[in-house]
């Protein structure tokens, strides 16, 4: 477990891409930066490691948050011109797999991890799987309808009935990482026009979560996952009475693993939501790490303001 870098990714060009305003952070994000790459290195052992761009990296030295990491790369682009990045707004991330030459972990921005994990035996590890079903066609529609240039087809891939939520991803083998990565922005820079009726996020995810479901499958690998069992995304979109995760022991792991997730629709849409999750964040951390999170959020208002 040693040397292995907690890569975290972070850009502004999915923002700038829809000729939006540079993104300022709510305080419940700030939060989670500051705690998630600290429990990373107290818990686990791993580096924080920032790939971002040099406008983000600028916000980050300005909320004084630079230092949670030991290494800090601004080599991602403000306006990437290979592929659209307000479709592929998690493009970064396979950047700084192709860029990244030691052993590490991609950790998203928006979760924290309290419990040591053993990556020893493991050849691929994320977060947990997604089972799709014939209901979960608004965020995994037929691959076909996402891949008009047979680009997936070219290269012999054909998709199955499985996707790897890719919020934690770790590669025992770095060159396969980089080989998966690869294949993925080569589908990215493949899409040049998109269907307006579809979901957006459908894209990403057929390129970063379903594809690494089937190419686990076509190396022989079986991933190893923090959330055992399925979840099934239909359940979650339709409201089924049903919980979203089967034979899983998500419980056990909500008690150490925080990912916010889609739940960023409510908390943007709800400001008090995003204050008592701010509060909860702050009170809960141990003293060093709550002043840091309080100067930050204060360096913060000057940027709201």
């Amino acid at each position: 477990m040693k040397n292995i870098k907690a890569i975290y990714v972070d850009c502004c060009a999915p923002s700038l891409s829809r000729n939006l305003p540079f993104r300022i952070k709510s305080d419940w994000e700030i939060s989670l930066i500051i705690r998630s790459t600290y429990f990373s290195k107290e818990i686990n052992g791993f580096s924080p490691t920032l790939y971002c761009d040099p406008l983000t990296e600028s916000y980050y030295r300005e909320l004084g948050i630079l230092d949670c990491f030991d290494e800090v790369f601004p080599i991602l682009s403000e306006h990437p011109e290979e592929y659209n990045p307000s479709i592929f707004w998690a493009g970064g991330k396979f950047e700084a797999i192709l860029h990244c030459d030691s052993p590490f972990i991609v950790m998203d921005l928006d979760l924290e991890l309290r419990n040591k994990i053993d990556l020893s035996d493991c050849e691929v590890f994320c977060s947990h799987v997604e089972l799709i079903d014939s209901n979960a066609c608004l965020f995994y529609p037929d691959p076909k309808d996402l891949d008009k240039s047979g680009y997936f087809k070219n290269l012999g891939i054909e998709f199955g009935n499985k996707a790897l939520n890719t919020s934690l991803l770790y590669f025992k083998d770095i060159n396969l990482s980089k080989e998966y990565a690869k294949i993925a922005m080569g589908y990215m820079k493949s899409i040049k026009q998109i269907n307006p009726l579809l979901e957006n996020n459908c894209y990403i995810l057929l390129a970063e979560q379903r594809l690494l479901s089937d190419f686990c499958e076509s190396k022989g690998i079986i991933p190893n996952t923090l959330i055992s069992g399925n979840y099934i995304p239909s359940r979650a979109v339709i409201g089924d009475k049903e919980p979203p995760f089967e034979n899983s022991n998500v419980s056990e792991v909500a008690k150490y693993f925080l990912h916010i997730w889609g739940h960023k629709i409510y908390l943007d849409s709800d400001p008090l939501l995003g204050k008592d999750l701010y509060e909860r964040l702050l009170f809960s951390s141990p003293g060093y790490i709550r002043d840091k999170i309080e100067k930050a959020v204060e360096n913060n208002y000057s940027f709201v303001q």
